[in-house]
């Protein structure tokens, strides 16, 4: 009995040393590309990204590149493009589809409208190989500025009691004020993520 307990123990053992972490995948320079493909509010639109960086293990990738983007919808669309950073966690497990966490921020620029804003997203999927798949929210803010100018007239008889100017036209004068509103317009855009790993 004491041989057949041990036996098991040991298949046990080996049967979970074959579901462990892996320590054997190599660490180094890595790149990678991925296509977003995303609808929100009558919208689709589209970015192809690029990056190189650091893997660790097969489990940590710290990465950063650039990005253009494409938009289309409502009669209209636009080209953009900017950069940002990315930072993956995969699951060590030794089965061939793994799942993995995925964050980025970065900027973006949009050439039509002449703005820009951050840039933050979040992913979860699975890897298959040097392939990813997942889901992915895109969150991206832009700065809307509206200036409101102000016209005041204010007659001569009014502007000597206020500050005792003499003005030698009697119909008064128009006073001209500006003002700037700055307002951040924040963007959702659920993505469909397919990437590949070089």
């Amino acid at each position: 009995m004491k041989k057949i307990f041990m036996f098991r123990t040991l298949f046990v053992a080996i049967s979970f040393l074959g579901v462990s972490p892996s320590v054997s995948a190599q660490s180094g320079f890595s790149s990678g590309a991925d296509l977003r493909l995303g609808y929100s509010e009558k919208v689709f639109s589209t970015a192809l990204g690029y990056d190189m960086g650091y893997k660790w293990k097969d489990m940590l990738y710290l990465g950063a590149g650039p990005i253009v983007g494409f938009a289309t919808g409502g009669g209209s669309s636009s080209f953009s493009g900017g950069g940002y950073g990315k930072l993956r966690f995969i699951v060590p497990i030794n089965y061939d589809i793994k799942p993995f966490l995925e964050g980025r921020v970065g900027y973006n620029y949009n050439f039509k409208s002449k703005d820009g804003g951050m840039l933050y997203g979040a992913a979860v999927g699975v890897k298959l190989r040097q392939f990813y798949v997942g889901f992915y929210l895109d969150i991206s803010s832009t700065t809307i500025s509206t200036t409101t100018t102000t016209s005041t007239y204010v007659s001569h008889y009014q502007r000597r009691k206020i500050d005792g100017s003499s003005y030698g036209s009697p119909s008064g004068t128009t006073i001209t004020s500006t003002h700037t509103d700055e307002d951040t317009d924040w963007h959702f855009t659920p993505s469909l993520l397919i990437g590949i790993e070089f």
